[in-house]
């Protein structure tokens, strides 16, 4: 199914969609801005454009605009482009701009895709203005595997500020059953921080300090990652064939006759001995002994400082040797393979796959397995206060932290740090092999 996925996402991201392809301006003015109908054409190809206006009357400003589309039909398929540019300017200032495209495809073997665009601008009386993009696509292969995406984003700006937010979503389903997910982030009057690494699975808020933890039972967590295991579907990874199919994923030299390796775990009496470490496992339990409140973080119920000093010394952690390259003949040992579960959600469609030296340096894969794509990660353990930290690529500013204990259980709640001032609580669940019974 993976690699139907991502034949097939491609014509979702191009073509975006179609249910949202018709553009009515309604709320502009009253000027109704037309859609289209690309049925009805037999062979061969054919084009249409009309581009109109007018100004003056009830209206009090101007309007223009125009759309086009063409298609076409043959060799047992079919397919139909259109774009549209409608705008309106006011008589006392202030514009609206409404664009976009929109497109659906059939192909010879039966899969079709379709989609569209759109993008909205207005520009008001003393420097207010409001923006908005949305894209949404769906594409079906000849078999029935099916992937659908969308995403928009919108800012408005007025005399207190800016305020921005957007949000993501992604379905998939094929022969062994379908997978969703959902999120959102914004901004307050401070402005929108940017990409923060993984966005499209995170929800972020800003415009102060974030760093809700909270209590899970271990009874709380285990019922949730066995929802997490029994909804998971992209089993079949880290095998000679996956790595041969993912070249830039990361992998221990010594582990290419068996790569399955990546799937086994340790536990803590032989971690503990590889990493040198001879005091007590430390159980880093996020919301119960450690504790964020009025922006500090507490351990056993002594202040440790600053949030932001707590999130700095995770991402120093993380960026510890994460330039440099261990030598080929280094011993790696597997911590396991992870599904990255955020807030109450009880799916995921993204992996962690974890290995550590006897230095305490961590390398492994972020796996993106909806989308089929693989990320490298780079991270440390400190020996001392036995906090595990990693990073994914080049992404420096989302720190993943928990216990270098933790990640010898079978699912342990993780601090996840967008920058110093945004923390989020997720958990990781250790998923087995079925191939192996790992």
């Amino acid at each position: 199914m993976k690699t139907t996925i991502c034949q097939y996402s491609a014509i979702a991201t191009l073509i975006f969609g179609l249910s949202h392809a018709r553009v009515e301006a309604r709320g502009f003015g009253g000027f109704h801005a037309g859609g289209f109908h690309a049925g009805g054409y037999g062979g061969g190809g054919f084009s249409a454009f009309h581009a109109g206006g007018f100004e003056g009357g009830g209206y009090h400003g101007s309007y223009s605009g125009y759309h086009s589309g063409g298609g076409y039909r043959g060799y047992g398929s079919a397919g139909y482009r259109g774009s549209y540019d409608h705008s309106y300017d006011g008589r006392y200032g202030g514009s609206v701009s409404v664009s976009g495209e929109r497109g659906a495809y059939r192909g010879p073997g039966g899969g079709w895709g379709a989609g569209g665009t759109r993008d909205v601008n207005v520009e008001g009386p003393g420097g207010r203005s409001y923006s908005s993009e949305s894209a949404h696509g769906m594409a079906t292969g000849p078999w029935g595997n099916t992937v659908a995406g969308g995403s928009r984003y919108s800012s408005a700006s007025g005399r207190y500020g800016t305020v921005s937010g957007g949000s993501r979503w992604g379905a998939a389903e094929g022969a062994y059953g379908g997978v969703a997910g959902r999120t959102a982030w914004g901004a307050g009057a401070v402005g929108y921080g940017g990409a923060v690494g993984l966005s499209r699975y995170s929800a972020v808020a800003a415009g102060g300090y974030v760093h809700p933890t909270a209590y899970w039972s271990h009874t709380d967590m285990v019922a949730r990652a066995g929802y997490v295991r029994a909804g998971f579907v992209h089993y079949g990874g880290f095998t000679a064939g996956w790595y041969a199919a993912h070249p830039v994923a990361w992998c221990p030299a010594a582990w290419t006759t068996n790569p399955a390796l990546a799937w086994t775990e340790f536990g803590w009496s032989a971690l503990s001995s590889v990493l040198s470490i001879a005091t007590q496992p430390k159980y880093y339990d996020y919301g119960n002994t450690i504790v964020y409140q009025d922006n500090s973080v507490y351990i056993d119920g002594t202040n440790q400082g600053p949030a932001a000093q707590y999130a700095q010394q995770a991402t120093t952690i993380a960026n510890t040797n994460s330039d440099v390259t261990p030598p080929p003949e280094t011993q790696w040992h597997p911590l396991g393979v992870f599904a990255i579960v955020q807030g109450n959600e009880k799916t995921s469609n993204n992996i962690f796959q974890l290995t550590v030296d006897e230095s305490g340096t961590i390398r492994g894969n972020y796996c993106d397995a909806l989308m089929d794509t693989t990320t490298p990660v780079h991270g440390s353990v400190d020996k001392k206060t036995q906090r595990a930290a990693w990073t994914a690529g080049s992404n420096k500013e989302t720190v993943f932290e928990t216990g270098i204990f933790n990640l010898t259980k079978d699912e342990t709640p993780i601090l996840v740090h967008m920058g110093k001032d945004k923390t989020q609580q997720w958990m990781l669940v250790r998923l087995k092999n079925p191939g192996t019974g790992n």
